[in-house]
């Protein structure tokens, strides 16, 4: 999926330049996709379409799926893909998984698990509590689910979208892993997690 903004009516030719960068930009992906869905032994499919990215992208997931969402630049192109995950946590330090006790967060906390054993990549929990004592349950549950794997924990206020932002950069994010819920998969919290992240993020149903 990719994103434009602006008008270009009063330009074709400039309108053919972003169709064209546009085509260029689905094939490249498709690409990457079917690439990745071989070696996995994945089916797969991909899709064109016009509208409002979490809107049309949300229209075709259902609640078990996985997302992932992520930037190939900062021009504005988004890209959705779980090779561009892949690549990015092979480069960074961290895969980051945000934690509330609920069982859509003990989903994700076991994906991350699993990410970061097979990239040798350290583990992080987000772990969202309202008091020190509920924090102090809650790292205590995920070290029992992490069956004595390690993780460094980090309370948060709550599971919103700009502090996931802003304790993703802090924690050097090369992943974000967290349940998916109508907060992120539409909307203002969606936008949130993809324009202030600059790691891939993956929504767990």
């Amino acid at each position: 999926l990719a994103r434009v903004t602006g008008h270009v009516d009063e330009h074709p030719l400039e309108a053919l330049g972003i169709l064209g960068a546009l085509r260029k930009e689905a094939a490249e992906a498709q690409q990457q996709l079917a690439a990745t869905a071989a070696r996995l032994s994945l089916r797969w499919s991909f899709q064109v379409a016009r509208g409002q990215i979490a809107t049309e992208l949300f229209a075709l997931t259902h609640a078990p799926d996985l997302v992932v969402l992520g930037r190939r630049a900062r021009t504005g192109t988004l890209s959705l893909g779980v090779y561009q995950a892949v690549q990015h946590v092979a480069e960074a330090r961290a895969v980051v998984a945000v934690y509330d006790a609920s069982a859509i967060a003990r989903r994700a906390l076991e994906l991350a698990r699993q990410v970061a054993a097979a990239s040798g990549m350290v583990l992080r929990v987000l772990v969202a509590a309202a008091t020190g004592q509920e924090y102090a349950l809650r790292v205590a549950e995920v070290g029992k689910l992490l069956s004595g794997g390690s993780a460094a924990c980090r309370r948060i206020a709550a599971v919103e979208p700009r502090v996931l932002a802003a304790a993703g950069r802090q924690e050097k994010a090369g992943l974000l892993v967290l349940g998916s819920d109508g907060r992120f998969r539409g909307g203002e919290g969606f936008y949130i997690l993809l324009n202030e992240l600059e790691c891939p993020v993956v929504l767990v149903g």
